[in-house]
């Protein structure tokens, strides 16, 4: 006869969120391990209530003479002249969220997209604290933007919020098999554009590192969530699906004159002593930078496609051994940040992306040796003069 089987009562007093993603539950109350760890609101079934007391046998009412009976008898509702635990902070950067941060975070946003942002982000940050926390940084950093006297008060409130969200992010990027969920997404969009609005109120001392930064978080959030975009995320933020696809739906024919010239430049810098093999990785940054700008150039005239969308593509284009060498500080990759950086007006007047074109162009000024300045940086002069794309 074999080892006689332990038997295991199965339990039915897991938390909520566990039975939904059908994974056992450590019942740890009030948040068991698995919600810590992908930082969601750990909820319970309410346990029926206890029996009632019996006097003589006969069943009592409790409520016969609590305050709330009381209450209720006369008809006149009891009045607070303080909020006792409400957070009305929060509650209030809440509010200009929806009221007003929502419907500015891009330039050419439609009914569709707003809802989005507005309504269905929201719903899903009461289930993961996370994202409801990076929805409050972006208002209280879009508040700090309006009210500039307030502004270091709320860029206090902004930065509260920001920092558990940035780190629940992080933690999910490097951990896949727990990023199935919309608010990853919606909550990278959201840090996206507090690291470019916090650098629009507060110019950072490196502008390129900065911007390295911001390629990063777009570039691993977008690698862990293009493979199960359709299973998982597609029901409730399908209209924000081309952030993810790399946002191009075709690629606009033509050329511009002044990525040619670059281009024509880049691949002559043997003079230069710089290598064939930098050469050919920045010659293919540019060719996906004029993709990029051709639809831009396209949308700003069509109003099609989003700011976000445009935003996104080119870091999630680009090579890992493009944003090495940006990190690196490689003069040519540098030139081409700058002119990446001279080409963001085109993404029209977003308030959270002011000044950017200009910090980092003054930066990779002075970093690049005077000869490749020169021969480098002409077209960027020449656009920034005309004004165009």
């Amino acid at each position: 006869m074999g080892p006689t089987r332990t038997s295991h009562r199965k339990s039915h007093d897991g938390c909520i969120p566990c039975k939904k993603r059908h994974v056992k539950c450590p019942e740890q109350r009030p948040r068991c391990s698995n919600c810590s760890r992908l930082d969601r609101t750990c909820t319970w079934r309410e346990a029926p209530p206890p029996p009632k007391a019996t006097l003589g046998g006969h069943q009592t009412d409790s409520s016969a003479g609590s305050p709330c009976a009381a209450s209720n008898d006369t008809g006149t509702p009891q009045r607070r002249t303080d909020p006792g635990d409400l957070p009305l902070l929060d509650l209030k950067l809440l509010f200009h969220y929806v009221a007003k941060t929502a419907s500015v975070l891009d330039e050419c946003i439609g009914p569709e997209v707003l809802k989005i942002w507005q309504d269905t982000v929201v719903q899903i940050g009461f289930e993961y604290p996370f994202l409801l926390r990076g929805i409050l940084a972006i208002s209280a950093l879009h508040l700090a933007y309006e009210h500039p006297a307030e502004r270091e008060s709320f860029l206090l409130q902004s930065f509260r919020h920001l920092e558990p969200s940035l780190s629940a992010v992080k933690s999910l990027i490097n951990n896949p098999a727990d990023a199935t969920t919309p608010a990853l997404f919606a909550c990278a969009c959201l840090l996206v554009i507090h690291s470019f609005g916090a650098g629009a109120l507060d110019a950072p001392h490196d502008p390129v590192g900065s911007l390295i930064g911001i390629m990063q978080l777009i570039r691993g959030v977008s690698a862990v969530l293009r493979t199960s975009w359709d299973t998982v995320y597609g029901v409730q933020l399908s209209p924000l699906a081309p952030l993810v696809t790399v946002g191009l739906t075709a690629d606009v024919p033509g050329h511009l004159a002044e990525i040619t010239t670059i281009k024509q430049q880049v691949a002559s810098l043997s003079q230069f002593d710089v290598p064939f093999a930098e050469r050919s990785t920045c010659l293919e940054a540019l060719d996906h930078l004029e993709i990029v700008l051709l639809k831009a150039k396209a949308r700003h005239e069509e109003e099609q496609e989003s700011v976000l969308t445009i935003l996104f593509a080119w870091p999630v284009m680009v090579s890992e051994e493009f944003v090495s060498l940006v990190a690196q500080r490689r003069q040519v990759p540098l030139a081409i940040i700058a002119h990446f950086a001279t080409r963001l007006r085109v993404f029209g007047d977003c308030w959270w992306l002011q000044g950017w074109d200009t910090t980092l162009i003054t930066q990779v000024e002075r970093m690049l040796s005077g000869s490749l300045r020169e021969y480098l940086l002409c077209p960027t002069d020449q656009a920034e003069s005309a004004g165009t794309v």
